[in-house]
């Protein structure tokens, strides 16, 4: 089952239309050019930032000042809360974005 997010009552018409990938991407830093070739590896810094096409256009048209919306699938999980967390900070419209339990991009 597919619950849609809510949509945003303050936005007007949408201008844009983004399709495709909302996804989180974990930067690990600093990465060593030797770090396939050793067991551990200590860093300094783990971030979690949005990715993915879809929901990088969304964001950069919409700090452009043009009314965006996403139409994207994420997961009921911490990352899937990120990726909409992240659209209402960019006043992203989220109307067209789905949440499914079966969805998660944490993965062994």
């Amino acid at each position: 089952m597919v619950q849609m997010v809510k949509r945003n009552d303050d936005m007007d018409e949408i201008e844009v239309l983004c399709i495709g990938a909302a996804i989180v991407d974990i930067p690990l830093q600093p990465v060593s050019k030797n770090i396939f070739d050793v067991d551990s590896y200590p860093l300094e810094r783990i971030a979690m930032t949005t990715g993915g096409d879809a929901i990088n256009e969304a964001t950069i048209i919409s700090r452009l000042g043009h009314r965006t919306a996403l139409m994207s699938r994420v997961g009921d999980d911490a990352a899937g809360y990120f990726i909409l967390d992240h659209c209402r900070k960019e006043n992203i419209d989220m109307t067209t974005v789905g949440r499914r339990i079966s969805i998660s991009i944490f993965r062994a």
